[in-house]
């Protein structure tokens, strides 16, 4: 799992585009070189309580994860992580960015 933590000030002072994406994995990877990878991506806004999951048409929405010891879709295994929904990637964007605003 990839994580990606930044707030507005941040993504402002790395310069416009960068938003984390240049962050650097202790493996040595960026989320840049993983695009191709990442099928789910999960989006928390603490400052206004909101967790979602968004996926990509190449996603298998039914795969079976198992997860610290519970077995099942990604959003049984990480309710948390969507709990305010769990879209493919692109539908709804007005709404969630509404949601991140």
């Amino acid at each position: 799992m990839w994580r990606l933590s930044f707030s507005s000030q941040q993504s402002t002072q790395q310069g416009v585009g960068s938003c984390g994406w240049d962050q650097v994995s202790r493996d040595g990877n960026t989320p840049k070189s993983l695009i191709d990878k990442l099928d789910i991506l999960s989006v928390t806004n603490k400052e206004r309580d909101v967790r979602y999951s968004v996926y990509t048409p190449r996603a298998n929405v039914e795969q079976t994860f198992v997860i610290d010891g519970t077995t099942g879709t990604y959003s049984k295994v990480m309710p948390k992580r969507c709990r305010d929904g769990f879209h493919p990637i692109g539908s709804s964007s007005g709404e969630i960015v509404g949601m991140l605003l």
